[in-house]
């Protein structure tokens, strides 16, 4: 299970998630890049951390109720529309940038499942040209 394990905040923006008007909500959050994470009602929760191109339609499919919602309960995308209290997110201009943030996100809310979750292998083989003096 994640838990929060850093001193400062990770993300620069933090948005409480509305039970009710949620396309006046929606308007609020800024179509960019981003990496984000959703926390869910419970504390001990793990967050759901991602990076998107659009933030906005990210969330939208994410979290929309009713009609957007019910046709993605049918397929098997995931849908987190009830479940979800918080979001928090920092924008990002390279992927550069979006890898590093993510890469810290995921340390300081998993700590050591941070390798499980990003799904970070060690390769198999390294090779090295010792013939090359350079």
């Amino acid at each position: 299970m994640c838990k929060s394990r850093y001193n400062r905040a990770v993300f620069e923006h933090s948005l409480a998630v509305p039970e009710t008007a949620f396309d006046d909500w929606l308007k609020t959050v800024p179509p960019c890049a981003a990496v984000f994470a959703l926390f869910g009602h419970d504390a001990q929760s793990e967050p759901y951390i991602s990076k998107t191109a659009n933030l906005q339609r990210r969330i939208h499919r994410l979290l929309a109720p009713g009609s957007a919602g019910a046709k993605l309960l049918d397929s098997k995308s995931l849908h987190l529309g009830g479940r979800i209290a918080r979001l928090e997110y920092s924008e990002v201009g390279s992927r550069f940038a979006t890898q590093l943030l993510l890469v810290q996100a995921t340390r300081a809310f998993c700590g050591d499942r941070a390798k499980e979750r990003l799904r970070l292998r060690t390769p198999a083989l390294l090779r090295m040209a010792v013939e090359n003096a350079y």
